[in-house]
């Protein structure tokens, strides 16, 4: 058979390329890359060597008004440094002395400021911020990181639910707050990666400053720092409202704190810590000096986990009756910003991956008349309400994985087989529910520091199975 013309021609081509291929040096000429740098076609393939890069850094961030700050250049050798900085900029400068690869100047004008350095056709740029000896920040600074449900008004950041508060890093001397307050309200400073939550405490109405100011932290010489503070009293004891921080010669710089896990608590007077501090054998009461929120069945499991903790809770509180007169009961407040702030809560400002509720003690005291109510407590109408706040929960976060521990015990012990049957019920339909029972109190009232973390020590039962699915 004869082949067709466009056969011949394909095969021709085919032979021709084959024979450029053949006669093609494998290596390949240099091909020149940035910089000088070179590479090669081809193999052998070596990798090339980095390209000069030149950089220009200053001792820190932040740089006193009218203090001495230096630049230094590097990364390129040889040849000559020469440092400029914008027009608009020259009448900042009260001194500048280049020598060498380094420059020194004078600064006054708080803000921004950025130098140039040069080297042939090299360049860098490095910028510092000038500010005052006391550097006033802002509330509204979004360098500053909310732990809790905040609400921004016009006075400040009102902080009132439990283990609500702030975290900053910082570089400077010194660190101040400036905060009111409605009672007694107590906090917890931890400095530098501190997690004792006993070893710095905050009285507001007792450890002020002469200025009417907290003092934070305090150090010798101007260096960076981490400052966290968490709100250890309930709402109830007290509100507070954070109207401004003051950093000492220096500033705020951004928050390096990650959370690979993130839990919302739910809970009534034990959530809170009522009375949890107080020595065995004292007198239980609701006060702020043997409140610590802080130290609670599920904050101690939050910490123990490095996870963000958010408490939304209150002494007293019922799930679906308010026994002790108060106009509101968990289901039908849980979106709101705190139990007594009616503002809502964005949803999506804060999505947990576990959700831990203890909620029913005083629903079931009200009913036996414990706790003053004249309602009686109905096992099907407890389900019912709270079969409701889990899934309206739910529904809050739709389209996240959330899983639920829904707690029970410390101080009464007839809730368990309903939330075991809410767990059962909730499973069935493919969501993460699971009940927990702890031991009751052996103390007269609230549980102590040590039942709960008896408590804690419980729940990471429970949640460690499931953890390597969550994080």
């Amino acid at each position: 058979m004869k082949k067709s013309m466009g056969t011949v021609v394909l095969a021709l081509l085919m032979c021709m390329l084959l024979l450029v291929g053949a006669c093609t040096d494998p290596a390949g000429p240099p091909a020149t890359t940035g910089n000088g740098g070179t590479t090669t076609s081809g193999a052998p393939t070596t990798s090339a060597p980095p390209a000069v890069q030149a950089t220009l850094t200053t001792e820190s961030p932040y740089v006193l008004e009218g203090s001495r700050v230096v630049f230094t250049a590097g990364g390129v050798s040889g040849g000559s440094w020469t440092f400029t900085y914008a027009d608009a900029e020259a009448d900042r400068v009260t001194q500048m002395v280049p020598d060498g690869a380094s420059c020194a100047l004078r600064l006054n004008g708080t803000g921004s400021f950025t130098l140039t350095a040069r080297n042939g056709e090299y360049e860098a740029s490095c910028s510092v911020t000038v500010v005052p000896a006391e550097n006033e920040v802002p509330v509204s600074d979004p360098m500053i990181y909310w732990h809790g449900r905040t609400r921004q008004t016009d006075s400040g950041m009102d902080i009132n639910n439990t283990a609500a508060g702030f975290e900053v890093r910082f570089y400077g001397k010194e660190l101040r707050m400036q905060m009111t307050y409605t009672a007694t309200a107590i906090y917890s400073i931890l400095v530098d990666g501190e997690t004792d939550t006993e070893k710095q405490l905050l009285n507001l109405a007792t450890d002020k400053d002469s200025d009417g100011s907290y003092t934070l932290a305090s150090f010798a010489e101007a260096g960076i720092h981490t400052v966290k503070i968490l709100k250890r009293t309930e709402e109830s004891v007290a509100r507070t409202c954070l109207t401004g921080l003051t950093v000492i010669e220096g500033g705020l710089l951004p928050v390096e704190t990650e959370y690979d896990l993130k839990i919302e608590i739910y809970g009534d007077s034990i959530t809170c810590g009522y009375g949890n501090m107080r020595p065995a054998g004292e007198a239980d009461a609701l006060k702020a000096e043997t409140q610590n929120g802080l130290g609670t069945y599920a904050t101690l499991v939050a910490r123990e986990l490095g996870a963000e903790y958010r408490v939304f809770a209150e002494s007293g509180l019922g799930l679906y009756t308010n026994p002790y007169g108060t106009p509101y009961w968990l289901k039908d407040i849980y979106g709101n910003t705190s139990v007594r702030d009616t503002t809502p809560y964005p949803a999506d400002a804060y999505v947990p991956d576990i959700i831990i509720i203890n909620i029913g003690t005083n629903d079931c005291w009200a009913g036996n008349g414990s706790a003053g109510g004249n309602e009686p407590f109905r096992a099907e109408d407890y389900r019912a309400a709270y079969v409701a706040f889990v899934r309206g929960l739910m529904e809050r976060y739709e389209g996240h994985d959330v899983t639920f521990f829904l707690c029970s015990g410390l101080m009464e012990n007839v809730l368990a087989p309903t939330l075991s049957s809410i767990a059962e019920e909730l499973t069935a339909e493919d969501h993460a529910v699971y009940s927990v029972e702890f031991a009751r109190t052996t103390a007269n009232g609230h549980p102590l520091y040590a039942e709960h973390q008896k408590a804690a020590e419980r729940l990471m039962d429970v949640i460690g199975p499931y953890l390597d699915g969550l994080i």
